[in-house]
């Protein structure tokens, strides 16, 4: 019955998705897909579940052509 109940929180949890920033694009653009790690970009639209870290990357100057809602913002 107990492990039966931690699945079922588990898997209430929401699922992070996790985005970093690699900064090897051509350019800074935040929607530039080469600036990210796997190629993916976040949306940035209020959706809970975006985590973005930025760390030490080649491309340290980042250009938001918008604003941005995310969950977690991270700078390592």
């Amino acid at each position: 019955m107990l492990l039966g109940l931690a699945g079922l929180l588990y898997s209430a949890m929401p699922l992070r998705a996790q985005f970093v920033w690699t900064g090897l694009g051509t350019n800074g653009a935040f929607t530039n897909p080469a600036n990210w790690q796997g190629g993916n970009v976040p949306t940035g639209t209020g959706t809970p579940n975006e985590d973005v870290t930025f760390g030490s990357a080649v491309q340290q100057n980042i250009e938001f052509s918008s604003s941005l809602t995310l969950h977690n913002l991270t700078f390592t």
